[in-house]
């Protein structure tokens, strides 16, 4: 009999895995490979909350126990997960100097707030009021870790395939899954938990954003940035951008019915009056008419995706008018009629506008 089933394998099911081996404990591990939060996160080690220059819930604590544990799955995989990089955090004006200078003279940020100010400017980095550092943090390489450990794995320790709930037999003192019997399962599916029928009573409160990958050859600094979003390095000349939050919108429900009708995404509209636009299904909508460019202004319910801001850079960049205004769809279709309505990004042809029912 094995000791655990484990549901998942991000840094959840991997860590507890680790456990169960040191403890020479038998287990199985479920994963059909899904990307899901550990695999899409930076892995940004940061103990602060700089948009708030408090110190997050616990976490020296945290940072204290975790670092020893990756320094010894280091040891033994005999390759780097975790990186170093100091945050330079940049101010957008001299209020934001102020407030550092006052949270790095605290008690428990002064560890990792340097009280000096630096003015030297960085290719590609359009800030003018300077910067600070964030000492003793870094980024750690999930993806290359979790890749590492379960190739580690033995046949008998992972099975690639999606749990499936009617295959699970709870008895009084065991569990069965598909014939294979132990003394418990453990769920480490994250926000996936919604959706089991077992814990989909928990108060979970999951979030949405977006985050790029670029390549930026030009930008030499090997340090995390930190302005309106993260910068951070990954291998070679590539950085992680992001990421955003939408604390609206936390499904792609809607858009997978709208493709399975054949239709390419969902235009949202507002909840109040229901004849703004807002969105698209998963992205943000920019409309070409009359030769401007136009896409719904930031009310609080739209997110100010990166997409969004480096569009708005671009098209200004290359001399095209940018209006960020509110759109109804009346306006669309009737612009759309009138044969005004030259495109919009995404770049995907309009086929068909329509409101109400599926026709």
């Amino acid at each position: 009999m094995k000791h655990s089933i484990i549901v998942g394998f991000g840094l959840a099911g991997f860590h507890y895995a680790q456990q169960l081996k040191k403890a020479n404990n038998k287990f199985l591990v479920l994963d059909q490979g899904h990307k899901g939060a550990s695999r899409n996160a930076a892995g940004v080690f940061n103990p602060t909350v700089l948009k708030r220059y408090t110190m997050a819930w616990e976490a020296i604590q945290f940072l204290e126990y975790a670092m020893p544990v990756y320094r010894k799955l280091e040891i033994k995989a005999s390759q780097q997960f975790f990186y170093p990089h100091p945050i330079h955090r940049y101010f957008f004006s001299s209020s934001e100097q102020n407030n550092w200078t006052v949270a790095a003279q605290s008690n428990k940020l002064s560890r990792f707030l340097d009280p000096i100010f630096n003015s030297d400017s960085i290719h590609g980095i359009k800030r003018q009021s300077g910067y600070g550092v964030v000492r003793e943090v870094g980024r750690l390489a999930i993806n290359k870790m979790l890749d590492h450990f379960i190739d580690d794995l033995l046949p008998s320790e992972l099975h690639e395939e999606a749990f499936d709930p009617s295959k699970l037999q709870i008895l009084s003192e065991k569990v069965i899954y598909k014939g294979i019997e132990a003394r418990q399962i453990v769920f480490c599916e994250g926000y996936e938990l919604k959706n089991n029928s077992w814990f989909n009573y928990l108060p979970l409160i999951g979030s949405k954003g977006e985050y790029l990958k670029i390549k930026a050859p030009l930008l030499s600094r090997k340090n995390i940035i930190k302005g309106s979003v993260f910068i951070t390095p990954f291998e070679g000349d590539e950085f992680w951008v992001g990421a955003t939050f939408n604390p609206y919108d936390k499904t792609i429900l809607p858009t997978e019915k709208a493709k399975s009708k054949g239709y390419n995404q969902v235009l949202w509209l507002d909840a109040a009056e229901h004849k703004y636009i807002e969105e698209v299904g998963t992205m943000n909508i920019f409309f070409k008419i009359d030769g401007k460019f136009i896409t719904p202004k930031r009310d609080g319910s739209i997110l100010d995706g990166i997409t969004r801001m480096s569009v708005i850079d671009i098209l200004k960049h290359k001399g095209f008018e940018v209006r960020e205004r509110p759109i109804t769809i009346d306006e669309i279709k009737e612009a759309s009629k009138k044969g005004t309505l030259e495109e919009y990004v995404p770049l995907i042809p309009i086929i068909v506008l329509f409101t109400g029912s599926t026709p």
